[in-house]
């Protein structure tokens, strides 16, 4: 069975896209809280954390699959070196 697959996009510490290969809900959760506004922190599982949003993913299937099979790609090849 295939999972589905999400790759989260973060550039400067900051949320830019959520993609995935099937629609979703996605829930991003900071709970690196140094500087942020009490009035925007809430508790998410018992924890002080900065939600971003709950924000659906953009569904693009091929990309998913060109995303991860370049990181497999790199993965098998630094392996190899390290045989």
């Amino acid at each position: 069975m295939q999972l589905m697959r999400a790759i989260v996009f973060i550039e400067g510490g900051a949320v830019q896209e959520v993609m995935s290969d099937e629609g979703m809900e996605i829930l991003i959760v900071d709970r690196d809280t140094e500087g942020v506004d009490l009035s925007e922190l809430r508790k998410i599982a018992g924890d002080d954390a900065y939600v971003y949003s709950t924000r659906g993913s953009s569904v693009n299937k091929e990309k998913i699959k060109e995303i991860y099979k370049e990181l497999e790609e790199q993965e098998s090849s630094l392996q190899e070196e390290n045989e």
